[in-house]
């Protein structure tokens, strides 16, 4: 990061009573950092690290979610029917590749299951 009041915080010297991690946006400078909003959590250099998790506010800003496994084919379905792919969440050749086989499996073009594959 290039940012001075970042660095002063989460920055190789840094040096803060800091433990809770921020959120940062880092530079927008390739497609799946694009796609995937370019958001990462960025710790303190402290002694330990506390997960997220074991925080006393974590209640307030982390959230469970489970989905079932037999709800899977059918929400991926939906997120087809919506044009969501995994090439869009994590674009690289090989989610090209997965992307237009499994439109071939849907078409029946290629044996298989007509579903999606679940992002890597």
């Amino acid at each position: 990061m290039t940012e001075p009041a970042f660095n002063a915080l989460f920055g190789p010297n840094a040096t803060t009573d800091i433990v809770k991690p921020a959120a940062a946006i880092g530079p927008l400078n390739n497609p799946r950092i694009i796609k995937q909003a370019g958001t990462f959590t960025v710790f303190p250099k402290t002694a330990t690290t506390v997960p997220l998790d074991e925080l006393s506010d974590s209640f307030r800003y982390l959230y469970k979610i489970v989905i079932k496994k037999e709800a899977r084919e059918r929400m991926n379905t939906q997120l087809l029917h919506y044009g969501l792919t995994e090439h869009d969440l994590f674009p690289s050749i090989q989610t090209v590749a997965a992307d237009i086989t499994q439109e071939l499996i849907a078409e029946g073009l290629l044996p298989g299951r007509s579903q999606v594959r679940s992002p890597t």
